[in-house]
C-alpha cells in the first residue's frame, strides 16, 4: 500500500496490526501472569523445582513487557515499511540504554541495606535487589517506557 502511495490503506493495515497486538499480547500476558507454572512445565523438566523457583517470578514480571514488545515490533515494521529505519534504531537504543541502567540496580539493588521494617517492601527490595527477577523487571520497565 505504501509503495502505491495508498496512505489510507497503509494506515488501516497498521491499525489492524496494532489491534491484533493488543488482543494477542493482552491474552498472552494474562496467561503468563496467571499460569506461569503450566507454561514453564512445557519447557522445563519435571524434576527442576529449583529452576522453577527462579523461573516463575521471572516469567510473571517479564509478561508485563509482552504487550509493549509486540506494539514496538509492529511500530518498527510500519516505520521500516515507510523506509524510515532511523526511528526504530533510536527507540531500540533508548530502550537498551534504559535496560542497561536498570539491570544492575534491580538485580543487585542500590546497596543501602535498609531492612523491610524501615521502609516499604518495594523500596527495601530495590535497596537489596530483586535477584534474578530484577532482570525481568528491568527489561519490562524499559520496554514500557
Amino acid at each position: 500500500a505504501i509503495g502505491e502511495k495508498k496512505w489510507d490503506e497503509a494506515r488501516d493495515r497498521v491499525c489492524e496490526s496494532m489491534f491484533l497486538c493488543n488482543v494477542l499480547g493482552g491474552m498472552g500476558s494474562l496467561i503468563l501472569i496467571a499460569f506461569p507454572e503450566k507454561v514453564l512445565s512445557m519447557v522445563l523438566p519435571k524434576s527442576g523445582t529449583s529452576v522453577m523457583a527462579f523461573a516463575v517470578p521471572y516469567l510473571r514480571l517479564r509478561a508485563f513487557g509482552m504487550l509493549p514488545a509486540l506494539l514496538s515490533s509492529c511500530g518498527f515494521a510500519a516505520y521500516n515499511g515507510m523506509l524510515n529505519t532511523v526511528t526504530p534504531l533510536k527507540v531500540t537504543l533508548t530502550t537498551n540504554l534504559i535496560n542497561m541502567i536498570l539491570d544492575p540496580l534491580f538485580i543487585f539493588g542500590i546497596g543501602r541495606g535498609a531492612s523491610a521494617t524501615q521502609s516499604s517492601f518495594i523500596l527495601s527490595s530495590l535497596q537489596n535487589g530483586f535477584g534474578a527477577a530484577g532482570a525481568a523487571a528491568a527489561t519490562s520497565v524499559s520496554e514500557i517506557i
